[in-house]
């Protein structure tokens, strides 16, 4: 073996002692593991925190559409709006002719050309013989009315307006002369 040879040996095994003795190095290495593995925990955190807020608005989406295609199906019908002076009362019979049943009646306001007159807030559904309704429900095909008793009396021969309100947020509209 030739000096130059052995001067290689030499020099490379005292460059992997010196790599092997270096603290330095190892602690790099070890840093930028450590570095990888936070970077990559947090990635799964925020992907799954990610997952979730997009889960919710999905589920809340889905209940909005739900809910305004159920409004859309809601159809109520005025079969008459009769007005009786004597007791200041106003009666509305309502058939329900939508496609979906349990329609629930929130507020019923009468008009006239000039602003509100009167709100009535869960105003009680009665059956058409008079006798008040087990349920508050107007499913498909069912007809109810509802007494309204007003605080004053209407002007004779003066158009007015009722508004009926459901549950879902959808409104009807009709008119009648008192």
């Amino acid at each position: 073996m030739s000096k130059r040879h052995l001067m290689s040996i030499h020099c490379s095994y005292r460059r992997i002692l010196r790599f092997l003795s270096d603290k330095r190095a190892i602690s790099d290495v070890i840093s930028a593991t450590m570095m990888a593995g936070t970077v990559v925990t947090l990635s799964f955190v925020v992907f799954a925190w990610s997952q979730s807020v997009s889960s919710s608005y999905n589920n809340q989406y889905n209940q909005t559409v739900t809910t305004e295609i159920d409004k859309l199906k809601e159809k109520l019908v005025f079969e008459y709006v009769y007005y009786d002076a004597t007791p200041k009362s106003v009666k509305v019979y309502l058939l329900n002719c939508g496609t979906i049943d349990a329609v629930t009646i929130v507020n019923v306001y009468v008009s006239n050309s000039s602003g509100w007159l009167q709100s009535f807030s869960k105003p009680p559904l009665k059956l058409l013989n008079g006798t008040p309704a087990s349920d508050q429900l107007l499913d498909r095909g069912e007809e109810r009315h509802i007494d309204l008793s007003l605080s004053d009396n209407l002007k004779k021969y003066a158009i007015y307006s009722v508004k009926v309100v459901t549950v879902r947020g959808a409104t009807f509209d009709s008119s009648f002369v008192a």
